[in-house]
């Protein structure tokens, strides 16, 4: 091979590598999640109920933090440092629900309810993929919900509601873009629920 090509290769793929590499740490995202001006969701079809809105349980694999929602990943699986979010996922999770049903024209209780509405977290998770040339940020969300009538012992489940998001980047992933994807992914998580007619007709039902 021509000495010269050979040295721009050598060149190209340590540019390469530098730029995959990235910075080592752990980061923390303050996720702030606000729901879109959408239309009218099938939940505000129903009357305005008074729901009662507990906690969502943590239900993913293996996770024994609950502010811990990834990992960085740099070129040749070199492991660059922990994401973490501000708050724990399960109140972020319970947050942008109760914006939804607020939204959506419900009144969020403590007691006197018309519905309970709890839930399971099965995936909260951002990671990054990287390849010689590029990275790819990924964001998952899924949840489970159950809704309990008042003049009901039993729970019925919905779901799960999913959503997943990539961006890609030739630089660093930026803690802007990992929020946007998971923001994006519970974004969709939210507006599948919040179009789900099964539970819907539960909100008409009652």
């Amino acid at each position: 091979m021509n000495p010269r090509r050979t040295l721009m290769l050598e060149i190209l793929l340590i540019c390469s590598a530098v730029s995959m590499t990235g910075c080592p740490g752990n980061i923390m995202l303050n996720l702030d999640y606000k729901p879109p001006k959408a239309a009218e969701s099938l939940l505000s079809s129903a009357h305005s109920l008074r729901v009662k809105l507990l906690n969502f349980g943590d239900k993913r694999a293996g996770q024994i933090d609950a502010k811990l929602i990834g990992y960085r990943q740099a070129a040749f699986n070199v492991q660059m440092g922990a994401v973490y979010s501000d708050l724990p996922v399960t109140e972020i999770i319970r947050q942008a629900v109760e914006s939804e049903l607020t939204r959506s024209g419900h009144i969020i209780v403590m007691e006197n309810e018309d519905l309970t509405i709890r839930g399971d977290i099965l995936a909260y998770w951002v990671s990054t993929r990287p390849t010689l040339l590029y990275w790819n940020v990924i964001g998952e969300v899924s949840v489970i919900v159950e809704v309990k009538k008042t003049e009901s012992d039993s729970l019925t489940k919905f779901g799960p509601f999913s959503g997943k998001n990539a961006e890609r980047t030739y630089w660093n992933p930026s803690a802007a873009m990992m929020k946007r994807v998971l923001n994006a992914s519970l974004d969709e998580v939210i507006q599948t629920m919040s179009s789900d007619e099964e539970l819907a007709s539960v909100f008409r039902r009652n």
